[in-house]
């Protein structure tokens, strides 16, 4: 892996822990903080696996389940979270949509790319 992939992949982590983080200040259910450990962890696993091909191996079979399953759970966070925005009361009018909208560039840009390479990596053959 070159150097480029490896600060890429501290940048995903760095977002995933924040979003983690996010969750636990808000005082999120265990079974959640858990869910979303689990699924960045896989992603993260996958896209490391794209390029050491022998890590993807003890999954087998396995690993486009844990990638769907992972992609699932990311979907409802983001729904979950956009709900979550809707509703605080500290947050004006103006506020939300510039918030919603940095959220949305920011998983386009920083975490897309991830979740592309994790899926090909959990796909194939």
């Amino acid at each position: 892996m070159s150097s480029w992939i490896i600060i890429y992949l501290c940048l995903f982590g760095a977002i995933s822990a924040g979003g983690v983080w996010d969750d636990y200040r808000n005082q999120r259910q265990a079974w959640v903080l858990g869910c979303a450990i689990v699924s960045n962890l896989t992603v993260a696993y996958l896209f490391v696996a794209f390029w050491q091909p022998t890590l993807r191996i003890p999954l087998s079979f396995v690993a486009p389940l844990a990638f769907a399953a992972s992609m699932c759970w990311e979907m409802f966070q983001v729904f979950e979270d956009i709900r979550t925005l809707r509703a605080d009361p500290k947050l004006n009018e103006m506020k939300q949509p510039a918030i919603a909208i940095f959220i949305a560039v920011a998983l386009l840009v920083i975490c897309l790319p991830a979740f592309i390479v994790a899926g090909i990596s959990a796909f194939k053959a």
